[in-house]
């Protein structure tokens, strides 16, 4: 029985950062695989052929936690089992992902350089996760390329690399180092690409990237850090569709000269950044019509002093997107809303996180800005709003219930079908509504919808046309 369930059991592994517990997987995967061998059945690898994912935890945060935890930030990982994984991921065929945001990287190489390269020789890796990558990493990884020479055959799909936090700058990613070497075999099958806290910039501000890496298949690239000017970047992502940058707006301008500050995202559809970012690739884009979709990262509460970053410039330009997310720590006022409402008419969704600091801004929520939103053709909308006190909603205010708050909106703007909202302090968790209009009456329906539910009925919206291959 043990053996019929094995199958189902290490399909996917989460092994949390203990010595007994990594100690013990590994090497049950390297015993077993040694009885296989003993009985004449080298082709079997053993147990570790049924392993397709292998996920390391930080067993205190989860996977999720990037930043190293201050319990681990001391300690570094243990050479034994960092030896006996690379020995055991010689067992592990099949294996599809690998993610390891545990430690950083650059601990778990120094006592077992080979690592890099049993990583590298995963015949059927697509999901690559590495967190903490610094010079003893890049090392490794560039040892590993050269001991395999032309039989090396990466198929990776989806590639995250996540540079060693410095104190100064972040890692300079140059030709030659193991980083770029990875990212130029791995450029072919490569669909999705996140880079984090590497600079592809030289130290007196030259472009770093000698020899052009192209990644014809990308379709969602994330660059964090000191990035990349933009027109390397827009030729290095022709396919890109969504687009996460987080880095310096001098960088992306860099070698930009009015004469020639054009540059060409094709099959760009989702920008994700900070107001100057988006507006300054929507701005030289070519093909901005296609974007149909940003995601506001900083504050869009107070007037810039750039004049190409005040608040509704990127409607001015981008009059046709579809949908936005943005956040304001404080609520602008009605004359601001009114303009908004009124620049993007083709809005189908918007999700928006206020901070509801008094009963007036409160009242401005649900009395006024539903209204100022009224020529938009929203479908779905979404609020949060933070800092919310439940004497913001006493005797004296307009709206005091949930159905009060949400027929504001849905009388307001005649599209709109659903009305998702979240008030700490006032309704708990999320609260979805859809609208039902016969004739002039609105009437509401709450909707109970699992978590899978919410994610695919906002993501409906919220991804409207960025998925399909010719513009609507």
């Amino acid at each position: 029985m043990r053996y019929l369930a094995m199958p189902h059991l290490l399909h996917t592994v989460y092994l949390k950062c203990t010595d007994d517990q990594i100690i013990s997987f590994c090497s049950f995967i390297i015993v077993n695989a040694s009885k296989f061998n003993a009985e004449s059945h080298p082709e079997s690898f053993g147990p570790g052929k049924y392993i397709r994912n292998l996920e390391l935890l930080n067993r205190t945060r989860g996977y999720c936690e990037y930043v190293t935890d201050s319990e681990y930030s001391e300690r570094n990982p243990s050479a034994a089992w960092t030896q006996l994984l690379t020995q055991a991921l010689g067992f592990m065929p099949n294996l599809l992902t690998f993610l390891s945001l545990a430690y950083d990287i650059d601990d778990f190489i120094k006592p077992s350089p080979q690592f890099a390269q049993a990583l590298l020789s995963l015949p059927r890796l697509e999901i690559l996760t590495l967190k903490g990558i610094g010079p003893e990493t890049s090392k490794a990884i560039a040892g590993g390329i050269d001991m395999m020479g032309d039989s090396i055959n990466l198929k990776l799909k989806q590639l995250i690399l996540f540079g060693k936090q410095e104190w100064v700058s972040d890692i300079l990613v140059v030709a030659g180092d193991g980083v770029k070497r990875l990212l130029y075999l791995s450029r072919v099958h490569l669909i999705s690409l996140e880079l984090a806290f590497f600079s592809f910039m030289n130290v007196d501000g030259g472009w770093a990237n000698t020899a052009e890496v192209t990644f014809p298949n990308v379709v969602f690239a994330a660059i964090h850090g000191d990035g990349m000017p933009i027109k390397p970047m827009a030729s290095a992502f022709p396919a890109v569709r969504f687009l996460d940058i987080q880095t310096d707006v001098s960088c992306l301008r860099h070698n930009i000269r009015p004469s020639s500050a054009n540059i060409l995202f094709p099959s760009l559809t989702s920008i994700s950044g900070s107001y100057s970012e988006i507006y300054h690739i929507l701005k030289h884009n070519l093909a901005r019509s296609r974007v149909l979709r940003v995601v506001i990262g900083d504050d869009w509460s107070k007037d810039r002093v750039s004049a190409e970053a005040q608040p509704l410039r990127i409607s001015m330009i981008a009059p046709h997107l579809k949908c936005i997310v943005f956040r304001q720590r404080f609520i602008r006022p009605l004359s601001w809303w009114k303009e908004f409402g009124s620049s993007l008419p083709n809005m189908i969704y918007m999700s928006v996180n206020l901070q509801i600091r008094s009963e007036a801004k409160w009242n401005l929520l649900c009395k006024d800005i539903p209204g100022a939103l009224g020529a938009m053709q929203l479908r779905c909308l979404t609020v949060v709003a933070y800092k919310y006190d439940r004497k913001y909603c006493g005797t004296n205010s307009i709206y005091t219930e949930e159905d009060a708050f949400a027929l504001s909106y849905g009388k307001s703007i005649p599209t709109l079908e659903y009305f998702e909202f979240k008030i700490p302090g006032f309704i708990r968790g999320t609260s979805w509504i859809k609208f039902i209009r016969k004739g002039d009456e609105t009437l509401l329906q709450k909707l109970s919808l699992t978590w899978n539910e919410e994610v695919a009925l906002r993501n409906s919206y919220d991804y409207q046309g960025t998925y399909d291959t010719e513009k609507s």
